[in-house]
């Protein structure tokens, strides 16, 4: 039996501490200059978040095994994986659903630019 040291630190963990390597390639291939040269909508108020960060925070909760729109709602209290990426918050469900369901006319130049970047289609299809 192998003897593996089990040490007390107090710093923050997360069960999805590998994300930071997807975050390393998100930085690499510029994903976040990507999303905001497209026409996103833009925030409808003062405390509203960026499309750019809907649609990444919502990546990062579909690779973490979200599979329906509720499931979005274990990031926003997981504030290692937070930082990690950036946010001071995460959205909740329903601005998920509000983005993406809201014009196709916007989002389907989302759609054509990620089919069109080899690196974000892999990621979205």
């Amino acid at each position: 039996m192998v003897n593996l040291p089990i040490e007390y630190s107090d710093k923050p963990v997360t069960p999805f501490g590998g994300m930071a390597i997807m975050k390393r390639f998100l930085d690499q291939v510029g994903i976040r200059e990507k999303l905001g040269s497209l026409d996103l909508p833009s925030p409808g108020s003062n405390r509203g978040y960026r499309s750019e960060q809907i649609i990444e925070s919502f990546w990062l909760n579909v690779w973490t095994g979200a599979s329906r729109y509720v499931h979005c709602n274990w990031l926003r209290e997981d504030a290692v994986i937070q930082d990690i990426f950036g946010f001071k918050s995460m959205p909740s469900q329903s601005t998920y659903r509000a983005l993406l369901e809201s014009s196709l006319e916007t989002n389907a130049d989302f759609f054509v630019m990620a089919k069109a970047t080899p690196a974000l289609g892999l990621l979205l299809f």
